[in-house]
C-alpha cells in the first residue's frame, strides 16, 4: 500500500488509461481455446500490463491452486490468487498447506479468496453434502489462519475439526 493515501490508491497509466487505486484480472477460464500455457502466457501479460494482480476462479476449468502456482512462478511483482476456491470441496487443512506453499513461492505475492460456491459443484460435480452455514466458513477461515500461524491443531467447531497438525514451514507472510 502507498503510505501517501488511505486505500493505497496511486493514479498511473496501466496500459495505456490512467487508473486510480488497484486494479487486478479475473482469466478467461471457460474459453476453450485457451490453453493452461495460454492463461499463464496472460498473467505475465497482465503483469507486464501494470496490473496490480490476476486472479483464478474456480469452476468449470482448471484447479485454481494449481494455476496461480503456475502464475506465481512465472511473475514477480504482480499479486496472485485464487477468486474463489469453493470450501466444500476441500478440507481446510488441504486449502492452508496448498496456500502456504504458493504464498513461499510467490515471495508472499499469493491471496486466497474462500467462499461456500453452490450446490451443483459440491453435490453434483464431488458427490459432497451442500450446507451453505456461515458457520462452516468462519470455522474453515479461522482453521486456515490458525495453520498459518504455525499453531498446533486442536480446533473442534460445530461443523468442522482439525486436530494434531502442524504446519511444517514458516508462510512467507509470517516471517
Amino acid at each position: 500500500r502507498d503510505p501517501r493515501t488511505a486505500r493505497g490508491a496511486v493514479r498511473r497509466r496501466v496500459g495505456g488509461a490512467a487508473v486510480s487505486g488497484r486494479l487486478g484480472a479475473i482469466v478467461p477460464v471457460l474459453n476453450p481455446d485457451l490453453t493452461t500455457q495460454h492463461l499463464v502466457d496472460l498473467a505475465v501479460r497482465i503483469e507486464e500490463l501494470g496490473y496490480d494482480g490476476v486472479y483464478m476462479p474456480e469452476a468449470w476449468s482448471r484447479d485454481a491452486l494449481v494455476l496461480t502456482t503456475a502464475f506465481a512462478l512465472a511473475t514477480s511483482r504482480i499479486e496472485d490468487g485464487t477468486a474463489v476456491v469453493t470450501v466444500p470441496v476441500r478440507t481446510p487443512a488441504i486449502t492452508a498447506m496448498a496456500s502456504a506453499t504458493i504464498d513461499d513461492l510467490s515471495d508472499g505475492r499469493f491471496v486466497l479468496g474462500l467462499g461456500m460456491g453452490h450446490h451443483r459443484t459440491s453435490t453434483c460435480w464431488h458427490g459432497l453434502e451442500y450446507d451453505p452455514k456461515l458457520v462452516w466458513l468462519r470455522e474453515y477461515v479461522e482453521i486456515v489462519r490458525r495453520i498459518h500461524a504455525r499453531e498446533q491443531m486442536d480446533f473442534r467447531g460445530e461443523r468442522l475439526r482439525c486436530t494434531d497438525y502442524r504446519l511444517g514451514f514458516e508462510p512467507h507472510r509470517r516471517r
